[in-house]
């Protein structure tokens, strides 16, 4: 575990549909017995989905794996950068040997749709504080 306490760090976890949402984590429950792993109870921002457990390499976050460490599902909600804007988009396609991600985002702004091809690096901050 890490020296400082990661209760209260944004997380994201997998839901039972393979996307991921974001929460906050509630609690720790370390074992004893090192052979064990420990489990991070994480409690969902997602009214539909309450508090549940999870292993450590479950997670994603700072301390716990990245996001190019994962394979990111059609609908999984996204934030890009795009014309020096964060914004809010959706995942159409995702390409985890290649890296290459297909986000729909809607710029209000323009009202139109757009569809924009980036690298899985590019895409960031799906765990918005």
């Amino acid at each position: 575990l890490a020296k400082r306490s990661i209760l209260g760090t944004r997380v994201a976890a997998p839901a039972g549909d393979g996307i991921y949402l974001k929460g906050i984590i509630q609690a720790v429950k370390t074992c004893e017995d090192p052979s064990l792993a420990n489990r991070f109870s994480v409690r969902f921002d997602d009214e539909n989905t309450k508090v549940a457990e999870f292993l450590e390499h479950d997670l994603i976050g700072p301390g716990f794996k990245s996001i190019s460490a994962v394979s990111l599902q059609a609908g999984q909600p996204v934030f890009v950068t795009y014309a020096q804007r964060e914004m809010a988009g959706r995942v159409i396609r995702h390409d985890f040997d290649t890296q290459d991600v297909i986000i729909a985002l809607n710029d209000v702004s323009r009202n139109e749709l757009l569809f924009l091809a980036k690298c899985q690096k590019e895409v960031k901050k799906w765990i918005r504080n």
